[in-house]
């Protein structure tokens, strides 16, 4: 609220109804601090249309009427459109100074906005990468888990050939030295199978206690070997020994499970951190699109004419006010639709709304698809024929008068009349656009006069 009184003296919000102007100084100013950017239209569904034209000057077009009105305001002031309550369109005038403070406000609020976005894509990338490398020194990790956890099960059932062949008489000290370079590659990742030490506690452990008791199984082989395996103990140790190697496999092979669970959190995280990144550049995409929907809907009706969905005066201009000389043959024809004001008068103004559109219909069912058709002022449409002939304007000419004839046959049809004027570019003298609409306005003038004066 205290922000709301620091503007009650320098924004005015006010409302416009294309004839009065009323100041609203109990009005809330925050959609004017809200909604103030240079490029600001603002279109209402009934057709009123508001453009920033300057800091000090806005044009209000009536999009039924093509009734413009520009609003204006002191040096020291700006004017932003702001929106519509019912039919009024809403302005503000605020004090330049304390607008552009305001400006600059939502400007780093703006830029604040999407600052924060991109530190939380940067930051959900970082944390991606991050996730893979250590996926993968959690795979590197269990790929010589896995070689470990085969070796010692090796050992478990070396041992006990070992033990049987010692105790049927076949030495083999091959074997004993197989498996005393296996549990040294499998505690200092030495020797020649390229076993790597497993970082873990209970793992060592177990390994520890298996290669000491290795030793003594060692020295009781020779004391088998010198008197014999009955005056020996050799076939109890060795199923301790079974007992020692097995704990060690199952030790690697919790420790496998472990890193297991690790990489399955690391895919979990890594899927939610991608699905965070998709969601926004979704959201972004989203935002992008509406922008641009929200661009290309206000572009079309600002250059729509909403009755008759021609192209209306705005439209009109763009195409007139071209200062590049006419090249090819072109020709620009102006109509005047005649006794809009008696059907307004006596028939009502739905009866004149109705009768502009039959009017637009038959022009456009008639004029090529190719060629431009528009709306210029209340009653009065211009065509514009590209690469054509004096014989193919008359014809165009000739079709819309029997389409009229044809319309204003049918029953509780309003007769359609009208005036109209033409003008064809030529080789021998260089025109613009503009000039061959006021040759054809002129000529549509001269026939309108002689249709009164016939008539």
């Amino acid at each position: 609220m205290k922000k709301t009184a620091i503007f009650e003296d320098v924004v005015s919000i006010m409302t416009h109804d294309s004839s009065t102007i009323k100041d609203r100084k109990g009005c809330d100013p925050e959609p004017f601090r809200e909604n103030i950017t240079d490029d600001m239209t603002v279109i209402s569904e009934n057709g009123m249309l508001a453009l920033n034209q300057s800091k000090n000057k806005m044009k209000v077009v009536d999009l039924s009427t093509q009734k413009t009105e520009v609003i204006t305001c002191k040096d020291d002031q700006v004017l932003r459109p702001i929106g519509f309550i019912e039919k009024d369109f809403i302005y503000g005038v605020g004090n330049k100074k304390e607008v552009a403070r305001i400006n600059r406000k939502m400007k780093l609020k703006n830029k604040k906005s999407r600052n924060i976005i991109g530190i939380i894509q940067s930051f959900l990338i970082l944390i991606l990468v991050v996730l893979i490398i250590f996926m993968m020194i959690q795979i590197s990790r269990l790929q010589g888990t896995a070689r470990v956890i085969n070796y010692a099960g090796l050992v478990r059932g070396a041992t006990q050939r070992e033990i049987k062949l010692e105790i049927t008489g076949n030495q083999n000290d091959e074997l004993i030295k197989y498996l005393d370079d296996i549990l040294l590659g499998l505690r200092y990742q030495d020797g020649h199978y390229d076993l790597v030490k497993l970082n873990d506690e209970e793992y060592q452990e177990k390994l520890q206690i298996q290669s000491d008791y290795w030793d003594k199984l060692k020295t009781e082989i020779e004391a088998v070997r010198n008197k014999g395996y009955e005056n020996t103990d050799i076939v109890n140790m060795s199923e301790i020994y079974f007992t020692m190697a097995d704990e060690t496999v199952s030790a690697a092979e919790s420790y496998s499970e472990k890193i297991a669970v690790k990489i399955r959190t690391i895919e979990l995280l890594s899927a939610l951190d991608m699905l965070s990144l998709v969601i926004l550049v979704i959201m972004q995409t989203l935002k992008a699109m509406q922008m641009a929907m929200q661009n290309r809907l206000l572009e079309q009706k600002a250059f729509v004419d909403a009755h008759t969905g021609l192209p209306n005066k705005n439209a009109c201009n763009e195409l007139l006010n071209k200062k590049d000389i006419i090249t090819d043959s072109t020709a620009c024809i102006m109509f005047d639709l005649n006794n809009l004001k008696t059907v307004n008068d006596t028939m009502g103004h739905s009866a004149g709304d109705q009768l502009i559109l039959n009017f637009a219909k038959l022009l456009r069912s008639v004029i090529p698809e190719k060629d431009f058709v528009g709306r210029y002022g209340g009653d009065e449409f211009i065509a514009v024929i590209y690469h054509t002939s004096e014989a193919e304007i008359k014809e165009i000419l000739k079709s819309l008068s029997r389409e009229k004839e044809r319309l204003n046959s049918c029953e509780n049809q309003l007769p359609i009349d009208y005036a109209c004027g033409w003008a064809l570019s030529s080789d021998d003298m260089a025109c613009t656009m503009q000039m061959l609409l006021d040759d054809a306005d002129a000529y549509m003038y001269k026939n309108k006069q002689l249709c009164k004066k016939y008539n």
